[in-house]
């Protein structure tokens, strides 16, 4: 197993670190089973208000907090509540009686815990051809909801087997939602529910978290003797635990910096987390490896993308291909919309930058982004050819 909860603290305890990154599939699957194995019962606002033990302590060491209605869905579904608005009756200050309450009474030591290594695993499923012939053609697939994947996470290793066939992938993101939603032919899905994943081809190596309890100073030191020994996975943690600047205040050396470039390029083959992987590229600042990583990773990492084209665009950088890709983005934003703007005004003779811009102008208007931008928009789509 990779993820369990080895204890509760309340909201606001700060001697137990918080976990950073989005909770995952299999936390919040870990977190699910431990209520349903001890029956607790509490609501949202508990989870956030009370002194109570109503926030869960993973075996990486770290709490995991959620917003009340968050944590209501998390209740909800533990108690076999599914449908989309269920969460409510865990959510607010009267959802649960105070007689109906139940949390864990145990105390928790952080100061005599130990975090255990999180080891990414590799799981081996029969499927259907369907299922097969999807994932060697798509970036995303789709498995039914079954217990023994309910721990896969990102960065395991997956082998689909048809009809004698195997095809091994590595997982860069997980999900489930409903059958019926997405609007896709999942006839083949014999569950309710549907895991969705997405993935990509792996190198032959598992990428395992040793979780780290130490101070600032001490995360320094560990970072040279990691520099010195080039130790990936603690440079991992390292680098998802503690900012750049913390780890790297004494160790400004060229070495220091060689040692940071050959470890982004190993971990951009990772579903790596795109505010670590930015930090360490805006560290480095260097366009021909933030390229590199934008290119290998385009579909997967559209953060590290914007802040690629943020970074370099008033460079005199040739990024017109990345631009366009920002500006084309399904997930249209004000980021969006700012790039594409700022890219017509430095280059006002690229005639696709208007093009995308005067055909999403009322996306955008629509949207009140255009009252928040500086300049008028019309002016510019008027000279469009």
């Amino acid at each position: 197993m990779k993820y369990k909860v080895i204890g509760w603290t309340y909201y606001e305890d700060y001697n137990i670190p918080e976990s950073s990154k989005t909770i995952g599939f299999s936390e919040r699957n870990a977190i699910i089973d431990e209520i349903k194995k001890h029956k607790y019962l509490f609501s949202g606002y508990d989870h956030q208000e009370s002194f109570d033990n109503c926030v869960p302590i993973l075996n990486d060491g770290k709490k995991r907090i959620f917003s009340q209605r968050g944590w209501g869905g998390v209740m909800a579904e533990a108690y076999g509540y599914m449908n989309d608005y269920d969460y409510v009756n865990f959510t607010f200050y009267n959802s649960i009686s105070s007689k109906a309450k139940s949390y864990s009474c145990d105390e928790f030591n952080y100061d005599e815990f130990v975090p255990e290594i999180i080891e990414n695993e590799e799981y081996s499923i029969n499927v259907c051809e369907k299922i097969f012939s999807t994932a060697k053609n798509n970036n995303t697939f789709y498995l039914d909801d079954l217990d023994e994947l309910r721990y896969i996470d990102i960065n395991d290793v997956i082998t689909l087997n048809y009809n004698g066939d195997k095809f091994t992938c590595l997982v860069t993101s997980i999900n489930r939602n409903k059958k019926e939603i997405d609007r896709v032919d999942v006839s083949y899905i014999n569950t309710e529910y549907k895991i969705i994943v997405q993935h990509k081809s792996y190198k032959g190596k598992l990428l395992n978290r040793k979780p780290l309890k130490i101070t600032n100073k001490e995360a320094n030191d560990l970072f040279v003797s990691c520099v010195n020994n080039y130790d990936f996975h603690i440079l991992y943690e390292l680098f998802n635990d503690y900012s750049i600047d913390v780890v790297t205040k004494k160790s400004k050396s060229k070495s220091t910096k060689e040692t940071i470039k050959k470890f982004i390029l190993e971990y951009s083959d990772y579903a790596y987390d795109e505010r670590v992987m930015s930090n360490l590229l805006d560290y480095i600042n260097e366009y021909e490896l933030y390229e590199k990583v934008v290119s290998n990773n385009i579909n997967n990492s559209n953060g590290v993308l914007i802040n690629f084209v943020m970074k370099y665009l008033n460079k005199n950088e040739d990024i017109n291909k990345y631009v366009i890709k920002v500006a084309k983005m399904s997930d249209s934003s004000f980021y969006n919309l700012e790039i594409l703007l700022k890219a017509i005004d430095l280059c006002p003779n690229i005639k696709s930058y208007k093009k995308i811009a005067y055909k999403n102008s009322m996306f955008y208007e629509d949207l009140g982004f255009l009252a928040a931008m500086s300049g008028n928009l019309i002016n510019i789509l008027s000279k469009v050819d």
